[in-house]
């Protein structure tokens, strides 16, 4: 999987700027951080959640190889 820190050099190069780039991770960290607080019952729910949080993470690139 390609993640946002993987592609912020062609970002770049495409004219996006290194405060954009900064302000979406920022702002997928945020909403990862609301995850965090979101309760909720049942298996289906729980693993619903955990593949969510686990996708933003994949996204922004900040836990990879078990970090």
């Amino acid at each position: 999987m390609i993640t946002l820190k993987q592609i912020i050099p062609a970002l770049q190069t495409l004219g996006v700027s290194t405060e954009h780039i900064e302000a979406a991770m920022e702002e997928l960290r945020g909403l990862l951080a609301e995850l965090d607080e979101v309760e909720v019952k049942g298996r289906q729910k729980v693993d619903t959640l955990l593949g969510c949080m686990m996708a933003i993470d994949a996204i922004i690139g900040e836990k990879q190889n078990g970090e």
